[in-house]
């Protein structure tokens, strides 16, 4: 080695860096999460590059110990240290890792997404020309992650026979806000792949084209992966009227409360409350329950100390495949006490008006969107942000970019 480094150390930045970034990818969504939290995690994330770069060369080979994980944690720090040591042999590493894995390549997007632009548009271009479609959709949602346009490449990748890139490029469509591309997304809506027809949906729905409305409308019918995003988007999408008799449907079938609770939370109107206090009281609904009363009031339930301890239940055993326990996808989200909260909204609800939209406490406006995009927690960002492109006032903003980036923007 050229430097006296002390391996361990610069191993234990590499895995650091890995570990962190991976814990602000889950992040990025989250509700217990807002932007301060989120540029706290990054600071620790960028003291371990800050290692790696100090180390110079002699880290390179820690980093590749990461990146042949086959994990998207190893994928996003060797290619950050490639792109800003404009190294093309470390960058030619990454590509060859990543180029049979969509699974890391989102570790490659984020950190192409990290690097300040002038840096990653040297290696992003080449992307865009790759006869591999998974670098071509890391290409794509790079600029994307810049808020740059990728121009005709993108228009070329609607039509693309990897679903992988259709996928990328439908939903760029829909965060740049490039209109002219509709009807090429359009011909998404009957895509033979689950994730091309929500994001192309999706994509359409959120640039105000009725047909996208419709097709993410039967993606929340169909059970999948994508069934519980889909009713999430659709609340905030829909009219508000379509949306309040879409949503009493929903109710009225037992086996779909969940996503009954889901779509309340994301229309928002104060009416439904009443109804979402009574699924705090069952034990598989309550949290997600108490995460919609959240969405729609505002109300901290811890802060506000309307949360109790979860209910003793037995061990979550373990796959016998994987060995793993099953992934709690309302892990993120205090347990509420019911009683509580009923004696709360008994104080509070009368300041509700129950015909209007609500977010965070505060009917829906560009003035509370915007307060909301700059002090609310990472799930209600999203959801801000979202409410806002539909005003036509402005492109998706991006909760997902690097948190000073984001404060800057909200600064301006």
């Amino acid at each position: 080695m050229s430097k006296k480094i002390i391996p361990h150390v610069v191993s234990q930045h590499a895995e650091e860096a890995a570990f962190l970034w991976l814990l602000r990818d889950q992040a990025v969504y989250a509700p217990n999460y807002d932007l301060p939290d989120l540029i706290a995690l990054e600071e620790r994330v960028e003291a371990h590059l800050d290692g790696l770069r100090v180390a110079g060369d002699d880290a390179w080979p820690f980093v590749i110990e990461e990146l042949s994980l086959g994990e998207p944690s190893g994928a996003f720090a060797a290619t950050a240290l490639a792109v800003e040591q404009a190294n093309q042999s470390w960058f030619d590493a990454v590509v060859a890792a990543v180029a049979d894995s969509p699974v890391m390549a989102r570790g490659m997007i984020s950190a192409l997404g990290w690097v300040e632009w002038v840096r990653a548009i040297e290696f992003l271009g080449p992307l865009l020309e790759s006869t591999d479609p998974i670098l071509r959709s890391v290409g794509i949602a790079g600029y994307v992650a810049h808020g740059r346009d990728p121009g005709r490449a993108l228009g070329r990748a609607l039509d693309a026979e990897s679903g992988e890139l259709r996928c990328r490029a439908y939903a760029a469509v829909g965060r740049l806000g490039r209109i002219d591309l509709l009807p090429g997304v359009a011909r998404g809506f009957a895509d033979e792949m689950p994730g091309c027809r929500y994001s192309a949906a999706w994509a359409s729905a959120l640039l105000g084209d009725a047909a996208g409305l419709v097709a993410l409308r039967q993606i929340t019918e169909e059970s999948g992966p994508f069934q519980q995003r889909a009713v999430v988007q659709a609340g905030r999408l829909l009219e508000h009227e379509v949306a309040l008799g879409w949503l009493n449907n929903l109710r009225q079938n037992a086996s779909a409360a969940r996503l009954a609770i889901l779509a309340a939370g994301a229309i928002g109107n104060p009416k439904f409350v009443p109804w979402l206090i009574e699924q705090m009281e069952v034990p598989v609904h309550a949290r997600i329950a108490g995460g919609a009363f959240t969405t729609i009031t505002g109300v901290d339930l811890e802060l506000e100390r309307l949360e109790q301890d979860a209910p003793s239940e037995p061990a979550a055993e373990a796959s016998a495949e994987a060995d793993e326990v099953p992934v709690d996808p309302d892990e993120d989200y205090p347990w509420p006490n019911p009683v509580l909260v009923q004696q709360w909204w008994n104080d509070k609800g009368g300041a509700f008006t129950g015909g209007r939209r609500h977010l965070c406490g505060e009917p829906l406006s560009e003035g509370a969107l915007r307060r909301i995009l700059r002090y609310g927690k990472q799930s209600h960002r999203a959801a801000a942000a979202i409410e806002l492109a539909v005003l036509g006032e402005e492109a998706l903003f991006e909760v997902r970019a690097r948190g000073d980036r984001q404060m800057a923007g909200l600064g301006r």
